[in-house]
């Protein structure tokens, strides 16, 4: 499945270079299996596969091994080439997903609904001013900012408000005027 932002319903290079890696793949000799490999086609699926995948992560993660593909490509088929290949322009990225910071990002979600968790095991009722005063410590805050409006923006490529992140309504500290937080401290080791 491809991020929603990149507007990739199908990977189509990558099922023209499958299906051409299967007919190549089929014949009997391995000249005839290079006759059929040593074509623009395939070097043009390759690019476009690479193409295909670069758009619909938003990412270079794979580039090296579609790199590797073409290496291999050129290494078995430059000496048999009796016409100048066309190599296919890549696409350029003008903003890149980042897995890295999004497993960050996920890992202050969980962080976040066990420390919320924590509180709601100590003080049960959700609506007591003990319950509000554990989960409107700042660092819980920091990782319900983390997950529901950073998380929002840069992974699930939405909007976000602050007004939405948990706890916003309820905390004291975000209330005009107010004074922040006692200090009841939140434990983040799990």
């Amino acid at each position: 499945m491809c991020l929603p932002s990149s507007d990739l319903k199908e990977l189509s290079g990558c099922v023209a270079m499958a299906d051409k890696e299967d007919e190549c793949g089929g014949k009997s000799s391995h000249d005839e299996k290079l006759t059929c490999f040593c074509v623009q086609e395939m070097l043009s699926a390759y690019y476009d596969c690479k193409s295909d995948v670069m758009r619909c992560l938003e990412s270079h993660m794979f580039d090296p091994q579609f790199d590797e593909k073409i290496r291999i490509w050129h290494a078995a088929c430059d000496s048999r080439l009796t016409s100048t290949m066309t190599t296919p322009t890549e696409p350029t990225l003008t903003t890149t997903y980042d897995f890295g910071a999004c497993n960050r990002l996920y890992q202050s979600c969980a962080s976040a609904d066990y420390e919320t968790n924590q509180c709601s095991y100590k003080y049960p009722s959700t609506s007591s001013m003990s319950f509000t005063s554990c989960v409107c410590q700042p660092p819980v805050y920091s990782l319900m900012s983390e997950c529901q409006y950073n998380g929002n923006v840069s992974c699930k490529r939405t909007t976000a408000a602050e007004s939405n992140i948990w706890g916003y309504s309820t905390c004291s500290y975000f209330w005009s005027g107010s004074v922040c937080c006692d200090s009841h401290s939140v434990s983040s080791s799990h």
